[in-house]
């Protein structure tokens, strides 16, 4: 209700006590200056007028602190309540603690920043049971990757697969298709038309997870052509080494003149002859 000193606090339910770690007594009778903090979408006190004023529903967060000293974010949900006559009388507040969603979105946000560091590239792909497709996360890697934008990838799912090889192409999907509905891992070399540098080989190793109404792919793709090429080297030395060391039938690898019939050598240094003293 209003006060002098600004919305005055008239009722508070026990879970909003344990919420904002106060005693009863010191929020029943306080004003809502109480809950400001420079850390707030808006100010508590504006927020609640504007509601009384407009009689329509704000919604907004604070940051601040509970009586332990925690580091807490509450939403507010602020709604006006009208009396027999259609006037606003009062402001209802409701509160919602989110500091775990605030804290989680923080972490996936390092994730991110740290996904976008690490060489190669990764993705993460949702595919619906209706047809329905969506990329929740793509690294920077990806662009640098397939020498696509992000956006032509998140406008058109099939950007990337239309680059693969026809026949390698025929594997991704008859690998994937039966661990999007049982989840589970594959890992996969394939050929890529990239837009700038032609042909490379890319792997991917990726998990499926199945979830209600869909799976979800999340991946991890890098560029192993140097090693492809290195493997095919040493493979085409080995088969040329091979050829070289064959014996053809018949052949001998023995020279010079035949053995066949020669008399046996002594084994050995000869004995020395005697000779005559003058």
């Amino acid at each position: 209700t209003d006060h002098a000193e600004g919305p005055q606090i008239l009722w508070c339910n026990e879970a909003a006590r344990e919420l904002v770690g106060l005693p009863r007594d010191k929020l029943v009778g306080s004003t809502l200056h109480l809950f400001e903090s420079p850390d707030a979408d808006r100010s508590i006190v504006e927020a609640v007028i504007d509601a009384k004023r407009s009689a329509r529903e704000v919604r907004f967060e604070i940051h601040g602190g509970n009586d332990n000293g925690d580091p807490i974010w509450i939403e507010l949900d602020v709604r006006p309540l009208s009396d027999a006559s259609g006037a606003v009388a009062h402001v209802v507040l409701f509160l919602r603690d989110v500091s775990g969603t605030r804290a989680l979105e923080a972490r996936l946000e390092r994730g991110r920043g740290l996904a976008d560091s690490v060489p190669g590239a990764l993705f993460q792909a949702y595919y619906g049971d209706d047809g329905s497709f969506l990329h929740p996360h793509l690294s920077a890697g990806v662009e640098s990757l397939f020498g696509v934008s992000l956006a032509d990838i998140r406008a058109d799912n099939t950007t990337i697969l239309r680059g693969m090889d026809r026949d390698d192409l025929k594997t991704w999907r008859r690998q994937t298709k039966p661990l999007l509905a049982t989840g589970g891992t594959f890992d996969l070399t394939y050929r890529y038309r990239h837009p700038q540098r032609g042909v490379i080989h890319v792997r991917t190793v990726a998990r499926a997870d199945r979830g209600e109404g869909g799976g979800t792919w999340n991946a991890y793709c890098s560029d192993v052509t140097e090693g492809v090429k290195r493997e095919a080297d040493l493979r085409a030395a080995k088969e040329d080494a091979a050829t070289t060391m064959a014996i053809p039938s018949g052949s001998s690898l023995m020279s010079g003149p035949s053995t066949v019939d020669q008399q046996p050598r002594p084994v050995g240094n000869p004995l020395p002859r005697p000779c005559r003293l003058p």
